[in-house]
């Protein structure tokens, strides 16, 4: 006797429920887990720019540092302590008085040296940033310091003219 009713096929295989194979659901929790790791790279990579130190400090008695420690004074103001670290034989080129005022937003990244003998040559990029709009407006440059040592000092004797240091001659 056939329980099945007159319309059954018997020979048709049984159909799974989709619900109940345990396969069917890898697909979407493989790229949710992908998402999720995506998600948690881009917000560790934001959290480390964003609280990291942009300013590593290098040897001050070093020709970097020496500029490091110039560039910094310039850009915070400090006249006193930039004067302290420029050789006096850097105001002999001075015709003019360079009253260029240095802008905040300028960030100063080393990009070499050489060291020869008592003379050093720092090799720097030089980004300016300027009020543009919602991008901001601000460009690159890449100029050169040069250091004399005098009595086991480096002495700042020529700068980019972002940081000229005649403005400094009557600062003691």
């Amino acid at each position: 006797m056939n329980d099945m009713g007159p319309d059954s096929d018997t020979t048709a295989p049984l159909r799974q429920d989709d619900s109940m194979d345990p396969t069917s659901r890898r697909p979407d929790r493989a790229l949710i887990v992908i998402a999720a790791i995506v998600v948690v790279l881009v917000v560790v990579a934001l959290i480390a720019v964003l609280t990291r130190d942009h300013r590593a400090d290098l040897d001050p008695a070093s020709p970097e540092g020496v500029v490091q420690q110039y560039t910094g004074a310039m850009i915070d103001a400090d006249l006193e302590s930039a004067r302290e670290l420029v050789a006096d034989s850097a105001f002999e080129r001075c015709d003019y008085y360079s009253d260029y005022q240095r802008e905040r937003e300028t960030r100063v990244t080393l990009e070499g040296s050489t060291v020869s003998g008592s003379s050093a040559v720092v090799r720097v990029g030089i980004s300016t940033g300027y009020d543009g709009g919602v991008f901001g407006n601000s460009y690159v440059s890449h100029d050169e310091f040069t250091l004399d040592r005098a009595d086991g000092e480096w002495l700042v004797t020529g700068a980019p003219w972002q940081f000229d240091p005649c403005g400094l001659r009557g600062v003691r």
